[in-house]
């Protein structure tokens, strides 16, 4: 069984709450059974009544804000990416401009927004998994012509002129009657009209328009996060008594990463080790693997110097175009690499010791430490932009 973390008080909270409970959206059976590669944290999210928005019929949503520290919470991410595209549809022009008694013109107008939207989240096998992708349509003609424009045209019969009045100043009205539910009577009352003309309509389309899509991309996430989370659509008050929603939240554990620290440290640092531990007396010996030469014979008396020959043109030109040795072009390429600033700090000692070797050691290529310098060179070049190496098909590394 895994241990998990937070709160004891908040666990034990969140532990006690019956099943089924609204405020209880914990997988147990996940975080208690997780490998010691990943934690389990119970993370709880208080709310007030002016966190949720009441949506009618006694039902309220969460609101922007509450639903954002629960993403945070549960440990989702990935929602803000997706797409946001314009909506068109064909839609009655006769309506906008009050024409009612005429039939139906259909023109193709933008009316809305439609928002695609899916989120990653950490599971119990360390998986990141991605939700389905969940759409959401903001269709402001719709909403105008259920919400605001068909009750104003409802109530006046599509603005018959035995229905509308107007004041003194000329601003027309409607009477409608109600009954108080308080008092237990029946009331009457006016209204302005607010949509009997093609201006007053355009205008309240337009201004639907202007944030729909911030809304279609808001409410898309916000359904993302319902789905993974396992929250209800909407709640009654009943259900909101208890002020706090408890979510679980998975990652990786304090031992997963210091165990993944202390192995990259371990690879980076092996290719070189020997060599930089080499004893001192192993790496600079001078006169290891030198092959003694005999002195030169000393003239006597007044025997004739034997004259310098000068080289002939064909020898001078074979001599310039010959290649430096391995050595002193692993000795050049290094140097030129520290001098760039392209050796890395964890690493750095250990070049300089092998720039000191290949400078005192009389035959690198024969001894046991070649091998090991060339590996030097590979893990500098490893951690360089390729086009900063210098080519070296010599070494055949």
């Amino acid at each position: 069984m895994s241990k998990i973390y937070g709160d004891p008080a908040i666990i034990e909270a969140a532990k006690k709450l019956p099943v089924g409970s609204p405020a209880n959206l914990i997988c147990w059976d996940a975080i208690m059974n997780l490998p010691e590669l990943f934690a389990g944290y119970v993370t709880p999210v208080t709310y007030t009544k002016a966190d949720f928005e009441e949506v009618g019929g006694g039902n309220f949503m969460p609101s922007p804000d509450l639903v954002n520290r629960i993403c945070e919470a549960r440990g989702i991410f990935g929602s803000d990416g997706g797409s946001v595209e314009p909506f068109y549809l064909d839609v009655d022009w006769n309506r906008l401009v009050c024409k009612f008694a005429e039939p139906p013109k259909m023109v193709r107008m933008c009316v809305g927004y439609i928002a695609k939207k899916s989120g990653k989240v950490m599971m119990e096998d360390g998986v990141m998994r991605t939700s389905d992708e969940c759409i959401v349509l903001y269709n402001a003609w719709e909403r105008l012509c259920a919400d605001r424009w068909g009750p104003e045209e409802a109530a006046t019969d599509y603005y018959s002129s035995d229905k509308i009045k107007s004041y003194p100043n000329g601003n027309r009205y409607y009477e409608y009657t109600w009954y108080d539910k308080k008092d237990k009577i029946q009331k009457s009352g006016k209204k302005d009209l607010k949509y009997d003309t093609r201006g007053k309509r355009q205008l309240s389309l337009d201004e639907e328009l202007k944030f729909a899509q911030r809304k279609a991309d808001t409410k898309a996430r916000n359904v993302v996060i319902r789905v993974i989370t396992g929250m209800n659509t909407g709640y009654n008050e009943e259900e909101l008594k208890s002020g706090v929603f408890y979510f679980h939240r998975i990652q990786r554990s304090e031992f997963a990463i210091k165990a993944e620290q202390a192995a990259y440290l371990q690879r980076i640092t092996d290719p070189h080790r020997a060599l930089i531990e080499a004893p001192a007396e192993e790496i600079y010996d001078m006169t290891r693997n030198v092959t003694p030469r005999p002195k030169a014979a000393q003239p006597q008396g007044n025997e004739p110097q034997p004259q310098a020959q000068e080289p002939e043109q064909e020898q001078v030109v074979e001599q310039e175009a010959t290649a430096p040795s391995k050595p002193a072009l692993l000795l050049d390429i290094l140097k030129n690499y520290t001098a760039g600033g392209f050796v890395p700090e964890a690493i750095k000692s250990g070049v300089d010791s092998v720039i000191d070797w290949l400078g005192k050691e009389a035959s690198p290529e024969k001894s046991k430490y070649w091998a090991k310098a060339l590996t030097v060179l590979s893990t500098v070049e490893a951690s360089m932009p390729e086009d900063k190496r210098i080519e070296h098909e010599a070494l055949n590394v």
